[in-house]
């Protein structure tokens, strides 16, 4: 199993499933393999594959810790959260030593609207790995979300001193600096993180969006075709670039290209704001 593990870690998911599949005939009631294959399927997005084999791995070991986390995952994808939740609950009590295990059971209770409960168990993973940036940013963005700016701020500089090479934590504070009203900050943190990552995908968006609240729509238009091009199934993109249809009278583009956000998207922190612009739209 470690050659499956290895390649999966290198970004091999044809090579780490064949390599799960050869160590399985060698094995074939070896929980932990069938629970480190769903591992493989949740990032091939193979949901039924993945949540079959958690399955397997729970029939084989009740206590298998890993098979909950990763049906946790598989659940998130497949938009079942409250079970997503219940999964991710089973999976820190009985490995309270895994941190990712901490990770998803934050972020399910986020997703399932206990965001009182949230903030806590982050406080929890941040003690548990102190020098682990992703924590941090994800703690960081759980306070802007929650209207703390000052304090997602503070957790974002963390971050960056922690991992100043992580292109995700300068397009996610980028996003808190906006809020907060620094567009000047915010371009020059999303500037960043392209100069890091030239094709990530959400820091075109994010510097898309910013460009245009400055009044400058054609630059944010061609940022914009090229984060969708990058990755089609981002949401954040097509808000903006509705938004600009609107302002050059492209009703029908600017309906489908709000639709096609909250269909990718229809939980997040704008979309009641898109729900309204489209409901104006179709009522004219």
């Amino acid at each position: 199993m470690n050659l499956a593990v290895a390649l999966q870690a290198q970004g091999d998911l044809r090579g780490a499933l064949a390599a799960y599949e050869r160590a399985l005939e060698l094995q074939p009631e070896d929980a932990l393999t069938f629970a480190y294959r769903a591992s493989a399927h949740w990032l091939a997005k193979d949901v039924e594959a993945g949540l079959a084999d958690c399955a397997r791995a729970l029939e084989l070991d009740p206590r298998c810790a890993a098979a909950y986390k990763n049906r946790a995952l598989l659940l998130r994808l497949q938009g079942s959260n409250e079970e997503s939740l219940r999964a991710a609950r089973r999976a820190a009590e009985l490995d309270p030593t895994d941190p990712e295990a901490w990770n998803n059971l934050a972020i399910a209770l986020w997703e399932t609207g206990r965001h009182s409960e949230c903030l806590p168990v982050f406080d929890r993973l941040v003690q548990m790995a102190p020098t682990h940036a992703p924590f941090r940013v994800n703690r960081a963005i759980m306070r802007q979300r929650l209207g703390d700016l000052a304090g997602s701020l503070a957790e974002y500089g963390e971050a960056l001193r922690l991992d100043p090479t992580d292109p995700s934590v300068w397009s996610g504070r980028s996003w808190t600096r906006f809020t907060k009203g620094d567009t000047t900050g915010a371009l020059a943190d999303v500037a960043r993180a392209l100069e890091l990552d030239p094709e990530r995908a959400e820091a075109w968006g994010n510097q898309a969006h910013y460009r245009n609240a400055l009044g400058d729509p054609d630059t944010a238009w061609r940022d914009l075709q090229r984060a969708i091009e990058l990755d089609p199934e981002l949401a954040g993109p097509y808000l903006t670039r509705g938004r600009i249809q609107v302002a050059r009278g492209r009703r029908e583009a600017a309906i489908r290209d709000l639709e096609r956000y909250l269909e990718l998207d229809p939980d997040s922190e704008l979309a009641d704001d898109a729900r309204e612009e489209l409901a104006a739209l179709k009522g004219r």
